[in-house]
């Protein structure tokens, strides 16, 4: 597995990195929605009441799409707060209790790597493109979520 963080690592301190980061994570959805004819709309507003921009990657990259009533959440978190490799999604409903008055989403838990920029590809694609059931959507993030990278012993 490789860590992409060394040229992200400290995006939670620096405010360059983090709006580098930002923009490599906006770049790889517009090429998915372009790819599969999405359409975006940024969702969370990432400012405080001061009017100041709030980096702290939770979101880093939110999107709604419009005509499926849909939303995609990525949160980051650094490297060093976890044991190797880690994945994880789940669904929900944002805003309203009732599904049918909330937004259904997709938000994905992930450390940076190119393994895991491949698995959330897969996940948006089923969530957005293929429009699987929150059901169906649960079962493929129970399965493919790597919680811990195994360490091999000799």
């Amino acid at each position: 597995m490789d860590i992409i963080s060394p040229t992200y690592a400290n995006f939670l301190t620096d405010s360059e990195v983090y709006d580098a980061l930002e923009a490599m994570w906006a770049t790889w959805f517009e090429e998915i929605a372009e790819e599969h004819d999405l359409q975006l709309q940024p969702f969370f507003t990432k400012t405080n009441a001061e009017g100041e921009k709030i980096r702290d990657a939770n979101p880093i990259f939110s999107g709604l799409e419009p005509n499926k009533n849909r939303l995609l959440r990525i949160l980051q978190v650094p490297a060093e707060e976890v044991e190797g490799n880690y994945i994880q999604g789940w669904t929900d409903t944002f805003g309203e209790e009732d599904e049918e008055e909330g937004i259904e989403q997709l938000v994905i838990d992930l450390v940076l790597s190119d393994e895991n920029k491949a698995i959330a590809r897969t996940w948006v694609i089923k969530w957005l493109v293929e429009e699987l059931e929150r059901s169906e959507m649960e079962e493929v993030l129970d399965v493919e979520s790597i919680l811990e990278e195994e360490t091999v012993t000799e």
